[in-house]
């Protein structure tokens, strides 16, 4: 009997920049998977995670001691009145993508910005019961018990970086 620990990395297509002296953006893994302990990993699979339908996911109760990165999470809000453009502010989340009503609503990054609160047009909103599903790739929150996003009448689009500032493009 073979004995082996499963390993799990997520990475995320980020974009790149396609022109100026930062052509040569590389992401992604560069070069050879190594464990805390020095070994090479030398035979593992990479598949896609395909967040176009969240319907089929399963879910279950988060518990306290979740600690692994890439965690799928729902819940439902209610919107009382006729829907109005809204922000969702996601101050207490790390990064990754949101959907509304099974709509991809975008990716959000609080810490890097700049937005940080993600639009959700009028149109994408009901009436009733509204579903909210997070795809969290990095970290959650210390205090899971009391996740919650809330949803504001305001964009934040953050401030300007002011690394990018000095950077000359020609």
């Amino acid at each position: 009997k073979q004995w082996y620990q499963r390993r799990v990395a997520i990475t995320a297509g980020m974009g790149r920049i396609n022109y100026g002296p930062h052509i040569h953006d590389f992401k992604g893994i560069l070069g050879d998977i190594k464990l805390s302990s020095g070994a090479r990993v030398t035979s593992w699979k990479m598949w896609t995670l395909p967040l176009n339908n969240t319907k089929s996911a399963n879910f279950r109760s988060l518990h306290q001691d979740h600690t692994e990165p890439g965690c799928l999470l729902q819940g439902t809000f209610q919107v009382d009145s006729n829907p109005a453009d809204t922000w969702i502010k996601m101050d207490w989340f790390t990064k990754g993508v949101i959907f509304v009503n099974n709509r991809n609503v975008g990716r959000y990054w609080p810490k890097e910005g700049p937005q940080r609160h993600i639009y959700v047009p009028a149109v994408w909103l009901r009436r009733g019961s509204n579903t909210l599903t997070l795809f969290e790739s990095d970290a959650l929150p210390n205090n899971r018990m009391n996740l919650f996003v809330e949803l504001v009448d305001h964009p934040d689009l953050g401030g300007v970086k002011t690394d990018l500032l000095n950077v000359k493009y020609f």
